[in-house]
Parts: structure tokens; C-alpha cells; sequence
């Protein structure tokens, strides 16, 4: 493993965050900044899964290793969405993520700080 896919595995749950900071800044190729946003994307709700509500750490494993095809194709699509200008960027569920994001914010009770 390069450099930095080490530090990009190494740092979590904000690999999606880094990777796209470490390419724009050219420290990581397209490809590897792709792969760590989409193995973000579900290796984080599954640790949520598994400590937050309890779920079988075997069974939600199982879950990752079969959806492996789906990451990596995943990966790849966002590894060829890199040269595009940013209007043209695929952004089939950003809009939903940002309003759940700012009803969040404004809730009264939140479940998480971070």
C-alpha cells in the first residue's frame, strides 16, 4: 500500500472529507480519493450499526463484503467524474444529504455533536 492510501485508511471516518483535500491538492491520485469516499460511505453507517444499535459485528461484515462490487464500481465513477467542471459533477443525493443535514442543525435535540 502507497503512503497515501495508509494515511487515507488510517484516518476513519473522514477518508471522504481528506481524500477529496488530498487529490484537489494532487497528494492523491482520483482513484484512491474515490475508493476511500466510497468506503466511507458505508464502512461509517455500519460502525454506527454495529455500536449504536447493537447489530451482529459478523452479520454487518457479511453486509460489507458483499456490497465490495458495488464500492469499488461506485469508486470508479467517481474516479471518472474527477475531470469533470464542477457544475457537471454527479450529485444524485447531495440535496437530500444537505436539507437533512440543516434540519439537523436546527433540531432542538440532536444525537450527535460531531
Amino acid at each position: 500500500m502507497d503512503p497515501t492510501s495508509a494515511l487515507l485508511t488510517l484516518i476513519g471516518l473522514t477518508l471522504g472529507a481528506v481524500g477529496g483535500f488530498l487529490a484537489a491538492r494532487r497528494l492523491a491520485d482520483p482513484r484512491h480519493a474515490a475508493l476511500a469516499a466510497a468506503h466511507a460511505t458505508v464502512t461509517g453507517p455500519a460502525t454506527a450499526a454495529t455500536r449504536l444499535i447493537g447489530l451482529d459485528p459478523i452479520a454487518v461484515t457479511a453486509v460489507l463484503a458483499r456490497l465490495a462490487g458495488d464500492v469499488a464500481a461506485t469508486a470508479r465513477t467517481g474516479e471518472a467524474a474527477a475531470a469533470l467542471p464542477p457544475r457537471e459533477l454527479p450529485a444524485r443525493t447531495g440535496i437530500r444529504l444537505d436539507l437533512l443535514a440543516e434540519r439537523h442543525r436546527l433540531a432542538g435535540v440532536r444525537m450527535f455533536t460531531s
